[in-house]
């Protein structure tokens, strides 16, 4: 008895397997290469029943079947539909590109489904219109400064780790949401992310790179978190007050929903006064542009292009089967790793260094101007009373004859010209060559149109960085290299 049962039951998967089984458009949703592209699929249906007043997708396919609606114009009533629409949040019309996303959905169901429905593709394209597919909004993508403002005003734990992982991997938020806790290792140097086949867009495993800073962001934010969860961003769930317990929110375990992610991430924009829109009413600054912001400055920083488009998760064809992550990760650490240090640039404090350095130098420059300048007016002072007091004898002399001043006023004239000539070198001493080091650099400060600049260049000095109060430039040369070259 039991094993006609089994017979039966193994007839039945057969039936439900079978390749000449209808398919239908449950079976096409259960199809979709994710969860969500389906529930873009399902959107699509939505559209499609609502602007042919169908009560549901099977049964507008069955009056296309029954020969009561028409598969193209049914199509171009859902474009039409949609391009008059007006979206209820935020009160604008949907863009021309999720238009002609909807409107490439269609044939694909029409293709898909069993029997074969009488269906063309290329008079598809005849019969249904299209819409002019443009850019609408005017995304910006944050400089340095920004995006190291946007991390800081993050309002807590949760979002500065989330932030800063988009910020060092350029990833979507879909794959950073699906990360857990097990995914970052931080034994390793550089501290490197994993991220599975099955939660990228490209379904291939990928890695990403964080900096000390930005592993010690998401490290403060698992130590007070205040609870377990295998999930590195969770979702969570609202639970209301009961009695003595005041509301609060529960981890769940699976992933927070992408529009949160979304909303999590536009706070920090607008915390960081980033929430400017455009005049279609769209965020010029979204989570998006951090993702455009890692690539630039990979670039930026020297990785190679091929190298910065794997990181990000970009498909770069061939080169796919030739990625080696241990080279990458290696180059990551030597070219970028201080780019996408944001919070303790040691290159900011070395030019605050270096500043310094400049400033101490001509802080003695001036030092040693002013103490020559003062003994020159000691010495004109000195000379002008030296002739007063000579001029005031010889007025109170009787019969007193007319007498050459010249010898006398002399001196006086000499140390007046004195006194020129150090307070004319004192006004310039800023516009002279100054050379200074430290225990890594020499460096030479000077004007771009001078010999000395030349001859720092023929010396082996790379331009370095260029004074703003002054307009000179500053170059650097390396006392390691000098010394190992000797």
């Amino acid at each position: 008895m039991g094993s006609k049962r089994e017979s039966a039951r193994s007839a039945s998967i057969v039936r439900q397997l079978s390749p000449t089984r209808s398919r239908t458009v449950d079976d096409w949703l259960e199809r979709a290469a994710s969860l969500k592209t389906r529930k873009q699929y399902e959107r699509t249906l939505k559209y499609w029943v609502a602007a042919n007043g169908f009560t549901s997708a099977r049964y507008g396919v069955d009056q296309i079947r029954s020969g009561r609606a028409d598969v193209y114009d049914s199509s171009d009533r859902m474009v039409k539909h949609l391009v008059e629409r007006t979206i209820e949040k935020t009160h604008r019309k949907m863009s021309p590109s999720s238009i002609d996303l909807h409107r490439g959905h269609l044939p694909l169901l029409f293709e898909f489904l069993t029997p074969k429905l009488d269906f063309d593709r290329k008079e598809y394209d005849r019969a249904v219109r299209k819409v002019e597919v443009y850019k609408i909004s005017e995304d910006k993508v944050p400089t340095r400064d920004e995006a190291r403002r946007v991390l800081i005003q993050a309002p807590n734990h949760k979002p500065k780790a989330f932030v800063a992982i988009a910020i060092n991997t350029g990833r979507r938020l879909g794959e950073i949401r699906s990360l857990k806790v097990k995914d970052v290792d931080f034994t390793t140097k550089p501290i490197r992310i994993y991220f599975r086949a099955k939660t990228t867009k490209t379904k291939k495993e990928a890695m990403g790179f964080l900096t000390p800073e930005a592993a010690e962001l998401v490290q403060a934010y698992l130590r007070y978190r205040g609870f377990e969860n295998q999930w590195l961003f969770p979702g969570s769930q609202h639970i209301p007050a009961r009695g003595k317990h005041p509301a609060h929110n529960a981890p769940l375990d699976k992933p927070m929903a992408n529009s949160n992610a979304w909303a999590m991430v536009m706070e920090c924009f607008n915390a960081a006064g980033l929430g400017q829109k455009d005049e279609n009413g769209r965020n010029v600054y979204h989570p998006h542009m951090l993702r455009t912001y890692c690539l630039n400055h990979m670039r930026s920083a020297g990785l190679n292009e091929t190298m910065a488009k794997q990181i990000c998760g970009h498909d770069t064809g061939v080169e796919e089967f030739y990625k080696d992550w241990e080279e990458i990760a290696k180059s990551w650490k030597e070219k970028c790793e201080q780019e996408f240090t944001l919070l303790s640039d040691t290159r900011v404090l070395e030019k605050v260094k270096v500043e310094t350095e400049m400033a101490k130098a001509q802080s003695e420059q001036l030092k040693g101007q002013f103490t020559e300048l003062r003994e020159a007016v000691e010495t004109y002072r000195a000379r002008g009373n030296e002739a007063l007091e000579t001029i005031t004898e010889l007025l109170n002399r009787r019969n007193a004859r007319p007498t050459d001043l010249s010898p006398i006023i002399k001196p006086m004239l000499d140390a007046e010209e004195g006194v020129a000539r150090v307070a004319s070198d004192l006004a310039t001493v800023s516009g002279k060559t100054q050379k200074f080091s430290n225990h890594v650099f020499d460096y030479v400060k000077t004007s771009i149109e001078t010999r000395d600049f030349d001859e720092a260049l023929m010396e082996g000095y790379e331009r370095y960085m260029e004074d703003p109060k002054t307009g000179l430039i500053v170059l650097r040369k390396s006392k390691i290299a000098v010394q190992a070259a000797s």
